[in-house]
């Protein structure tokens, strides 16, 4: 099961390691590194994501039925023929299902990124009008996250109609 068990080997110990560790205590370490600038932040998001969305395809590739490789190897698909027509029309579903999981996430790490060492964002808007005692201005900051999120939520949605017939 799955690609490659040297890949997996190598790689497997890493993200076993890495993914537990809460992203957000990175945050420090990037602004070192990266400043306190929209890049640290960008960072912190792609970290989160990246571990999430990688866990989904590894899981996706491990389950992909052995049946499907043997049927591929009877029309001898090799290399990119056998990704192309086996391996990610299998995992493009999963795919599709991690990145909707990942808008909640990584609009609530971006809520987060933004209340610390800035004064611009969604995040900073949202908790400068609570101490403020804005809270008309407060909860409109709130909707407008949540209407990022749906927008970004469809859009993934008319990706998989347009990919993702078969399901």
């Amino acid at each position: 099961r799955g690609m490659s068990s040297k890949i997996e080997s190598v790689l497997a110990p890493f993200i076993y390691v890495m993914f537990p560790v809460p992203k957000a205590a990175l945050l420090p370490i990037l602004f070192v590194f990266f400043g306190l600038g929209d890049l640290s932040k960008i960072i912190l998001v792609y970290l989160i994501l990246y571990f999430q969305i990688t866990l989904a395809v590894y899981d996706a590739v491990k389950g992909i039925p052995k049946a499907l490789f043997l049927s591929a190897s009877t029309l001898q698909l090799k290399g990119v023929q056998l990704y192309k027509h086996v391996v990610f029309p299998a995992i493009l579903p999963s795919i599709f299902t991690a990145l909707r999981v990942s808008v909640g996430i990584g609009i609530a790490v971006l809520f987060f990124a933004e209340t610390y060492a800035t004064n611009i964002g969604l995040g900073y808007f949202i908790m400068n009008q609570w101490s403020l005692l804005n809270y008309e201005a407060m909860y409109a900051g709130i909707i407008l996250l949540g209407a990022l999120g749906y927008v970004i939520f469809r859009g993934i949605d008319v990706l998989r109609y347009n990919l993702v017939r078969w399901t």
